[in-house]
């Protein structure tokens, strides 16, 4: 299993396998996931929703 943390070291995205993909969306200044996203990358989610957009979710409060 590979795991992947932002930069608070909270865990960002999990993977098993190809098919088996986990990201996590965190917010109130990176204390809390808001987000369980199954099924992509991080860089898929990351792309899809922009950066600025998930920026945003991290200050939100």
């Amino acid at each position: 299993m590979k795991y992947d943390y932002n930069s608070k070291g909270n865990v960002q995205a999990i993977s098993k396998n190809d098919s088996d993909k986990i990201v996590y969306l965190w917010g109130y200044n990176y204390q809390y996931p808001v987000a369980e996203i199954k099924g992509a990358t991080y860089a898929e989610v990351k792309n899809l929703l922009g950066e600025t957009y998930i920026k945003k979710l991290f200050k939100f409060h």
